[in-house]
């Protein structure tokens, strides 16, 4: 998926690091009265309500977690070449375009000087 290989870019500790969090938050709904299930074998409405119990938390380490979490869907999203056309983004067009102001403005300061 998008997010694998949006994750296997991350550099190697980072990586680990963020695997394992995502491991622990996985087995974190064990403690948090559940039942004996992992988060991902939970129904969606009991996800979602997890999801919006650590949203809220009073904890900062779980808030952050999930801002983690949150930043690696949207950049996997908005990573998706059918999303960049749905948003009407086009980066190598941008790149493109910004080469030929370049090499225009370029040409025209040399004609100034010549």
């Amino acid at each position: 998926t998008r997010c694998h290989a949006t994750v296997r870019e991350f550099p190697t500790l980072f990586r680990r690091g963020f695997i394992v969090g995502l491991y622990l938050f996985d087995l974190s709904v064990l403690f948090w009265g559940y039942g004996f299930k992992r988060f991902v074998a939970l129904e969606q409405k009991k996800q979602q309500e997890f999801l919006d119990r650590c949203l809220q938390s009073r904890s900062g380490i779980i808030r952050n977690m999930m801002a983690g979490i949150r930043g690696l869907v949207m950049i996997s999203y908005f990573s998706h070449p059918d999303v960049w056309k749905y948003i009407g983004y086009d980066p190598n067009g941008h790149v493109e375009e910004r080469r030929r102001t370049r090499d225009e403005r370029t040409k025209d300061e040399r004609t100034k000087k010549g």
